[in-house]
């Protein structure tokens, strides 16, 4: 019994040295000298991504900027590639493409032949929508400015198979060469 209580007594006296030491009076900051003049900040001159795309579109719901667009023209079809990314080797991107002979025309995708008078597919890093599924309905639009080979007009406004919705309306847009 001796030999628990000198154990015991060890221990109180071994915590009671352990104590958390008091924190230190907390000292206020000094409060800047209104006298002293700060320096001027300029503001940086566009970093906001948004101020240089040239269009936007939406997916379900939310706004995203157009800051690439490519086109390809294999005479039979007219594919645009738009992405919010200024590298044509993008993970984000929508292809929407059309039969060269409906160019001018508004496609109903739900009475018009898929991946035959239309295309699409839209890809990001937590979706992607195949090309081999149709959307739900929606219209697509796609025309070329006259006597030009790479200024565009798209105009398409879908309901993905999920249901979410793409829209997209870029009026006379300069496309760059999809090679």
């Amino acid at each position: 019994m001796k030999k628990l209580l000198y154990i015991l007594s060890a221990s109180v006296l071994l915590f009671a040295g352990c104590e958390k030491p008091a924190d230190p009076q907390h000292q206020p900051k000094p409060e800047p000298d209104p006298e002293q003049q700060q320096p001027e900040q300029q503001e940086p001159e566009n970093e906001d991504p948004a101020a240089e795309a040239i269009g936007q579109y939406v997916y379900d719901g939310k706004e995203y900027p157009i800051n690439s667009a490519f086109y390809a023209d294999g005479g039979n079809t007219i594919m645009l590639r738009i992405s919010p990314l200024k590298t044509a080797q993008s993970t984000t991107y929508a292809i929407i493409g059309i039969n060269a002979s409906l160019e001018g025309n508004e496609i109903n995708v739900e009475t018009a032949w898929h991946n035959d008078d239309y295309y699409f597919r839209y890809e990001d890093p937590v979706m992607y929508y195949s090309e081999y599924r149709k959307p739900l309905s929606g219209t697509i639009c796609i025309n070329r400015a006259s006597n030009t080979k790479n200024i565009f007009t798209l105009k398409a406004d879908i309901i993905l198979p999920d249901g979410k919705d793409f829209k997209v309306e870029l009026p006379a847009t300069e496309f760059e060469p999809y090679s």
